[in-house]
C-alpha cells in the first residue's frame, strides 16, 4: 500500500490542494491549526483502522509526509500484528 498517496488523497478530501512530485512536504504547511490536525488525526485512524500512539498526537510529529506515511505504516503492521497474535 502507499501511504503517501493515501494520505495526500485524505487531504485532498478534506479540501486541501497539495501538489506532490515525489519531494518530502511539510504537512504543517497544510495543516495549519489544531482543529484540522485533530481531524486530520482521526480521519488517518478511521481511514486505516489504527490508533496513532500518543507521542505522534503532537502537531510536531507531522512535519514530514514521508515519515509521517512511514508512522502510519508502522501502526498499521503493529496492529495487524495484534489482531493475528
Amino acid at each position: 500500500m502507499n501511504y503517501i498517496n493515501e494520505i495526500i488523497d485524505l487531504l485532498h478530501e478534506e479540501g486541501m490542494e497539495i501538489e506532490y512530485t515525489g519531494v518530502d512536504l511539510d504537512l504543517r504547511d497544510y495543516l495549519t491549526d489544531s482543529i484540522q490536525f485533530i481531524s486530520f488525526i482521526v480521519d488517518i485512524e478511521k481511514k486505516f483502522d489504527i490508533e496513532m500512539p500518543d507521542e505522534y498526537l503532537l502537531y510536531d510529529s507531522i512535519s514530514s509526509l514521508h515519515s509521517f506515511a512511514e508512522i502510519v505504516r508502522n501502526c498499521k503492521e503493529e496492529n495487524t500484528k495484534a489482531h493475528n497474535d
